[in-house]
């Protein structure tokens, strides 16, 4: 992930939205289709997996 974040994870779920939109402009991976977010701390955690479907080549 190239943001940080904190316990909620907002951060990591918005660079990831952008991403895999393509629209994260000076820090945009080449070829973006998928993105995995973990966030928690002690006794509460959560996980988002995000696909980006228009890209997928079949």
């Amino acid at each position: 992930m190239l943001c940080e974040g904190r316990l909620h994870g907002i951060g990591h779920l918005y660079e990831s939205a952008l991403q895999l939109r393509g629209q994260a402009e000076k820090c945009q991976l080449p070829d973006v289709n998928n993105g995995v977010i973990a966030v928690g701390g002690y006794n509460s955690k959560g996980l988002f997996a995000l696909q980006n479907l228009e890209n997928i080549k079949v």
